[in-house]
């Protein structure tokens, strides 16, 4: 026996929860409490990809949510990226992201190019503080041709950045 179609009302209700579950008050752009912005210095380790600045200087807002489990959240700007919050205050970021150098022609092939960046640092029991690495890995994308990145800088890729990472700040740096 076949299961009777689903009525108007059957759609209404489940539209409705859906826009309660939308609207339930979270912001996916704020999560949790802020815990500050951060001036955060960092100083060159390794380069295989040419020049980086050094020292290098920028601002980030921690966040931090509690329920329902702890984790801290890294935002500068696009949507934050979160990383569970260890008890000793240990936190581990990992994003990544792909970018058309250049597009593909009859006559020429593309560049893509795959960016991994990775944080990882400890907030200090105060949270006025953080130390850690933030490092970026490049590569190109499968039949690309990046020959001509050089002018950029990159002299080869793969190739990585990386950086020793001071910050301080939290509540007296907002």
């Amino acid at each position: 026996m076949r299961a009777p179609a689903p009525s108007s009302r059957t759609f209404l209700l489940l539209g409705s929860l859906a826009l309660l579950a939308a609207c339930s008050g979270k912001d996916i752009r704020r999560p949790g409490e802020s815990l500050g912005f951060y001036a955060v210095t960092g100083t060159l380790q390794s380069s295989s990809c040419g020049e980086a600045p050094s020292p290098w200087a920028f601002r980030v807002e921690l966040r931090k949510e509690t329920t329902p489990s702890a984790k801290l959240y890294w935002s500068q700007g696009d949507m934050p990226i979160s990383s569970p919050l260890a008890a000793d205050g240990k936190a581990s970021f990992v994003a990544e992201s792909s970018h058309v150098i250049r597009a593909a022609t009859a006559k020429v092939a593309g560049c893509t190019v795959y960016r991994k960046d990775t944080v990882d640092l400890v907030l200090d029991a105060t949270q006025s503080k953080f130390t850690g690495t933030l490092s970026y890995a490049y590569a190109a994308g499968d039949g690309s041709e990046c020959e001509d990145l050089s002018a950029a800088g990159i002299n080869t890729l793969p190739c990585s950045v990386g950086y020793a990472l001071d910050a301080t700040g939290g509540d007296a740096g907002k």
